[in-house]
């Protein structure tokens, strides 16, 4: 069993969880896995171990899964494809749905597996931007549907190539 005194205000600031055991913690209402660390001390049978990971978020990380996908994996706050870190908007994303506990992250890995194909830099870069921008879905299998305006014209011209 696991000891700990719970403090909880409508305002997240003004509440703690104090957790006893080997080691005391102090966990603020504002940390991004309190519901988490709440419904883990309230649950019979969660072990010290358990809450500890919880609370210690790269621990958290760690303890939950380290490989994402083949080539894909988290290590901290960090995403590396086959070994190598990579940066971004795209990868902030993964880890934040990673962290919070939505597991429908996997498109995205797979999404990004597909991406670090692509031999120009400046599309890695900025391609999950312009599609969150532009709320494209990313499907399931890293993939991304996209509709392009055509006249009705023999040559199939776009409908934003001017005259």
């Amino acid at each position: 069993m696991v000891r700990f005194h719970l403090v909880v205000d409508e305002d997240p600031a003004k509440s703690s969880a104090v957790v006893f055991g080997s080691e005391t913690r102090v966990v603020p209402g504002t940390d991004p896995n309190w519901q988490r660390i709440v419904a883990a001390l309230t649950t019979p049978g969660t072990s010290f171990e358990e809450i500890i990971n919880l609370i210690d978020g790269e621990a958290f990380l760690r303890s939950r899964l380290e490989r994402l996908s083949d080539r894909v994996t988290i290590r901290g706050e960090q995403i590396l494809v086959d070994g190598d870190p990579v940066e971004g908007p795209l990868t902030d994303h993964i880890i934040r749905m990673y962290t919070e506990g939505d597991d429908n992250f996997t498109g995205y890995v797979a999404f990004l597996e597909n991406l670090s194909q692509n031999p120009s830099a400046k599309s890695r870069a900025d391609l999950f931007r312009f599609l969150e921008n532009h709320d494209f879905v990313i499907t399931e299998d890293g993939y991304f549907i996209g509709y392009k305006g055509v006249q009705a014209h023999p040559e199939n011209l776009s409908s934003t190539a001017g005259n």
